[in-house]
């Protein structure tokens, strides 16, 4: 990270460092240069092939010890493998399209910023431009414009630009304009190694459209050149700009701006002068600068996998999504299902109502996910994110939020409605809002919620939960949550702790307010609109949450705060939640709580220490300005000499937090509201006995209590000395391998493989098979069949042919037989009767008068690539699963080959480690699977 300001707005916070005199900026890095453990991706040789093929990529926090790399959780096969280069072949079985290329250490630790990888074929063949040295282009615009000109399918492929004394770093210094639906790829941010050698990635630098010069000029007679719908308002700055045309962007090939560095959006000192008042006109605003700039009908676009770094803007510093406070039509930007993923987003500020990221209204649908947001301001709202109008049914999830800060409102999250030009008009709000499994820490607001604010956002429901929101300030209210006029927040399983209020704000009395979550009484144009005999306040629903150390501190007015730890552990006042105004009181359950003030009591509260696995304290400095004693500025001050985040908010064994949460509570509207079915990991939450909080401490694994299984080649199995075979039944008893059926000694030739096991006993069970075989007696099986053996007699149990599975694709590759019915998983994605849409991980069953789904994978979060190959079913929702290759498994991360895991109504969860007992070898990968 470079921070610098490039604008009259700051586009990084201060920190005051334990020890120092002086602010610092945080620490935004993933690793620690001379030891890095988290893999990240510098560049790729290349982002796309044709089918098939090599790629390079170099980075560091690889590891020494191999670890996997994966295309959308389809592993590849890895050729060579060092701390710094990895190389790969993507295999001609790999689905054709744009792919999310993922690294996973031997550690565990996996990339935060990826890459898309495009795999070219004949129904996914875009026009390719690419610009770099020796390639066809030198400029990307000039790519662009080509690519815009030509129509159709485009990527627009960016390689480093040629390095020169005055640019070593081969960065394009250039203002973006994207006007047609192309794909922008780069091939990775770049990055500097600890001994100072650099890898060249794609960079882009817009800090050159300042000012009266020539470049200005052609920018400006480009953009002016351009046909858009939308505000028709000009702004100059961004380092992208896209403009589109209503029904221009879709789903079928969606835009997208991914892996490049993208720096210098500059606002050039008018962070006052902002929209032109009249939206139909085409007409130069003020320079407004920021990152990516998306003006209006920008559907389906895909920010991803960028680092956006030192931007500043006058309405958000990084991405801009819509212009606010349109009138009339123009109110509603539609940029609908707009996607900002897997993006580094660091050190950019914004002026107005917006940080990093703006999402302004008519961005339905969007989706903010798995970012790392750090070291942004905002002179306004929302200083890592913002959502102010209306855009309903957005979700915020799995990003990494801290050390952001805002001058007013909202340090971490920001979700408001948008404020009417009418005062005696109700704002439309912001619409509902899922905000989940993120973590929120150690960002300030100069006002209310430090970590996550809502204002003005209206009566939708707000399911916010599995976040850990910890070690936030605020100089007013809710230190970690503050809610306004947002009467049906859902806040559920919750980490918050270690928050603090500063009573510092201009607007607050210096007396304590509360410093977990704050609420208060709703606006009388709100209140309107309620139904009778509703709370004056907005009242949250709250179950399962920890709430615990959140401090409420109070002004002395003589540059002190007292009750927030500055002067001792005795200096503590603890307030977890309230309402700030007295208007009422508020009604956790099945919660830690350190504190009652504010609450009604409930039986069901624990008020014991949660048992964290590690905290920290957050410090501030207040510092009254001489001039004006009543404006007071507030610097946050970490415990570390260096400000990076510490601190891990996970349970210990032995927490009160522990298998004591509540299934479910009933909301305001008589809606059951259920507890998540994973943690902020992604860990399953077993009914029944959900742990407080965001995250859920698992039972240790149980050794399963038997598995038979076959293997898909003939390397030996341990433990059992007769030649192993493809068609061999192995037994797991728990600490043993057992040989259970030896096939060649009962008949089975040699190139006959199981792929599908029922076992009943030693004697009796059924199998399906790997190409075909005249079973002794007068049966021939196919490998759409299942076979049936009982005491030394084979017959065909199940006639595939005879039921119409008869193309390639349907061949059966998983079975099992349960009352009657026979559940069975095919080798290919043929068409299973009349059954819509088949997948090759989906589960049939037939009751022997006709098929149906039981198990719809996709719908379950398997990936489009998994493929099940064992199969034992206990209930529809209920079953054991094998995969051939491994496969990406929601809560489990990357599933073997060797692995089998349970499946139990959503929650999935290892059932046999295969690596853990040293089936290691390819040959060992488990190819047909009956557990007892």
């Amino acid at each position: 990270m470079v921070p610098s300001d490039l604008a009259p707005t700051q586009i990084v916070p201060g920190i005051l460092a334990g020890g120092s005199q002086f602010d610092t900026p945080p620490q935004c890095t993933l690793n620690d240069p001379l030891n890095p453990t988290t893999p990240e991706i510098f560049a790729v040789s290349q982002p796309y092939v044709n089918g098939s093929g090599p790629i390079t990529i170099q980075g560091q926090g690889f590891g020494a010890v191999q670890g996997a790399v994966t295309l959308d959780g389809f592993p590849l096969d890895i050729t060579a493998w060092s701390a710094t280069q990895i190389d790969v072949e993507v295999p001609t079985t790999m689905p054709e399209g744009p792919h999310q290329l993922q690294i996973t250490a031997d550690n565990g630790n996996t990339t935060v910023n990826g890459l898309t990888i495009h795999v070219l074929g004949a129904n996914y063949n875009p026009d390719i431009y690419e610009v770099g040295p020796g390639y066809a282009y030198a400029t990307i615009q000039s790519a662009i414009d080509d690519a815009a000109a030509a129509g159709g399918d485009s990527l627009v492929v960016v390689y480093p630009d040629t390095p020169a004394q005055w640019n070593p770093a081969g960065i394009y210094y250039e203002n973006l304009v994207i006007y047609s639906p192309v794909k922008l790829q780069g091939i990775g941010p770049g990055g500097v190694y600890a001994d100072g050698s650099a890898v060249l990635g794609s960079s882009i630098d817009g800090r050159g459209v300042a000012g009266d010069t020539g470049y200005a000029d052609f920018w400006r007679n480009l953009v002016s050149s351009v046909e858009w719908d939308g505000n028709q308002a000009m702004y100059e700055g961004p380092v992208i700009y896209v403009l589109a045309e209503d029904g221009e962007f879709g789903a079928s090939f969606n835009a997208a701006i991914d892996g490049f560095t993208i720096q210098g959006g500059d606002q050039q000192g008018f962070p006052n002068n902002l929209t032109p008042a009249d939206p139909t006109q085409k007409e130069f605003a003020a320079v407004q600068g920021g990152g990516i700039f998306a003006n209006a009908y920008a559907r389906h676009l895909q920010i991803t996998n960028n680092v956006m770094q030192s931007n500043g803007g006058a309405y958000a510093g990084a991405i801009r999504i819509g212009t606010p406070h349109l009138t009339g039509a123009f109110s509603d930007n539609q940029n609908e299902f707009v996607t900002i993923a897997n993006n580094r987003i660091l050190a950019n500020g914004g002026t107005n109502l917006a940080g990093a990221i703006g999402v302004f209204s008519g961005a339905d649908y969007y989706e903010i996910a798995n970012n790392d947001i750090c070291g942004n301001f905002s002179a306004e709202y929302g200083g890592g994110i913002s959502h102010y109008g209306y855009s309903p049914d957005g979700s915020i999830h799995d990003n990494r939020i801290y050390f952001n800060r805002s001058y007013d409102e909202g340090g971490g999250i920001m979700i408001a409605g948008e404020l009417p030009a009418d005062p005696a008009a109700l704002s439309p709000g912001s619409g509902p809002v899922n905000i989940y499994n993120n973590l929120i820490q150690a960002n300030l607001a100069n006002d209310d919620g430090g970590g996550l604010r809502f204002l003005m956002a209206g009566n939708f429901p707000f399911e916010v939960f599995n976040n850990m929101i910890v070690n936030n300030i605020s100089t007013h209210e809710g230190g970690g949550v503050s809610l306004n006029d947002a009467p049906d927040v859902r806040f559920y399983n919750n980490t918050v702790m270690k928050n603090i209020t500063t009573a510092t704000a201009v607007t607050s009395t210096g007396a304590p307010a509360p410093a977990g979550l704050s609420t208060s009484r709703n606006s009388n144009l709100l209140q309107a609109t309620l139904p009778a005999g509703s709370p004056l306040f907005s009242d949250p629903l709250l179950f399962n949450n920890i709430f615990w150390d959140n401090r409420a501190g109070a002004y002395t007015g003589a540059g002190s705060v007292v009750g927030i730890g500055l002067q001792g552990a005795a200096d503590i006042f603890n307030w977890d939640m309230g309402v700030a105004d007295g208007s009422g009181m508020l009604s956790p359950t099945d919660s830690v709580l350190q504190t009652t003030m504010g609450t009604t009591p409930d039986g069901s509260n624990v008020n014991s220490d949660p048992l964290v696995i590690q905290t920290y304290d957050t410090s501030v400095s207040v510092l009254p300005w001489r001039g004006n004693p009543r404006f007071i500025d507030v610097v946050m001050v970490t415990t570390s000499a260096e400000p990076n985040l510490i601190g891990d908010y996970h349970l210990q064994a032995g927490s009160p937090a522990l298998d004591v949460g509540a299934d479910s509570k009933p909301a305001a509207d008589a809606t059951i509201v259920y507890a998540p079915a994973t943690d902020i990991d992604g860990d399953a939450r077993p009914a029944g006995a959900v742990d407080m909080g965001a995250d859920e401490i698992g039972a240790p694994p149980q050794p399963p209590t038997g598995l038979h299984f076959s293997t898909l080649g003939d390397d030996p199995v341990p433990d059992v000395t007769t030649s192993a075979d493809g068609s061999n039944i192995y037994n797991w008893d728990g600490a043993n391998f057992n040989l259970v059926f030896d096939a060649p000694a009962n008949g089975i030739p040699d190139g006959v493989n199981i792929d599908g096991l029922v076992m009943v006993s030693p004697t009796e069970f059924y199998i399906s098979l790997v190409g075909n075989w005249d079973i002794p007696g007068p049966d021939t099986a196919q490998d759409e069949d299942v076979i049936h053996y009982n005491n030394g007699v084979w017959s065909v149990y199940f006639d595939g042919t005879a039921h119409g599975l008869t193309t390639n694709g349907q061949e059966l590759n998983a079975i099992d037989v349960r009352d009657g019915i026979l559940y069975f998983s095919t080798l290919g994605n043929g068409p299973v009767s009349n059954i819509a849409d088949p997948d090759d991980a989906d589960i049939y069953s037939w009751d022997g008068n006709s098929f149906s789904r039981v198990f719809d994978a996709s719908a379950h979060g398997l990936p489009g690539f998994a493929s099940v190959d064992g199969l034992t079913v206990i209930s529809p929702n209920q079953f054991y699963l094998s995969f051939r290759g491994g496969q990406t498994v929601p809560g489990l991360g990357l599933v073997q080959d060797e692995d089998v895991v349970f499946y139990n109504y959503g929650l999935w969860t290892m059932y046999f480690d295969g690596t853990a007992q040293n089936l290691t070898a390819g040959g060992q990968d488990l190819d047909a699977i009956s557990v007892p």
